[in-house]
């Protein structure tokens, strides 16, 4: 009688490890992690770093500016080849913001809300684009992002082989 129910009990725990290792098998791949990581350039050393994505400026790592601001400002990056390779991200153009945005679409603390897709620029208001303004990386002053030179600064020229370079994100942390 013990023998009967040890086979019994085998060919249970043989069973479920089996119905284990399908289950594993076939169950779709777990999502990628979703990174809200944004590159931001550092005013006092012209270097990039990563940081979460919410409204410039940001404390950078090399401290505040001489004025007591924060040094970190939004850095738009791209690539015409790999962004992983240092050397080949170029950075297109910067952001800040005269004021923390507020609104509908806005976290208290400048972060977008993931569920409010940007407003158009030409629907913008002040208070939704917190006085965003924009300069080259080389440039001096800062330029309102809404006007045309403003737009104009914002636009990414085309690689050598034709095509736009590709934007690039930081590295999703391991």
């Amino acid at each position: 009688m013990n023998r009967a129910y040890l086979k019994v009990g085998a060919s249970v725990l043989l069973l479920a490890a089996a119905g284990t290792l399908v289950y594993f098998e076939l169950r779709e791949p777990p999502a990628p992690p979703v990174s809200r990581l944004a590159w931001f350039y550092d005013l006092n050393t012209d270097n990039l770093f990563a940081a979460n994505a919410e409204s410039p400026p940001i404390d950078a790592p090399s401290g505040p500016q001489r004025d007591g601001k924060p040094a970190g400002v939004r850095a738009y990056v791209f690539a015409c080849g790999d962004c992983a390779a240092e050397k080949e991200r170029q950075v297109a153009w910067l952001e800040t913001f005269t004021v923390k945005p507020t609104g509908p679409g806005w976290e208290p603390d400048g972060r977008r809300r993931p569920a409010a897709p940007p407003p158009p620029e030409s629907m913008a208001t002040p208070s939704e684009t917190g006085g965003s303004l924009v300069k080259k990386p080389e440039g001096i002053r800062w330029i309102r992002s809404a006007t045309e030179q403003g737009k104009a600064i914002q636009v990414v020229a085309d690689c050598p082989d034709g095509k736009p370079p590709r934007p690039c994100k930081p590295p999703v942390p391991k």
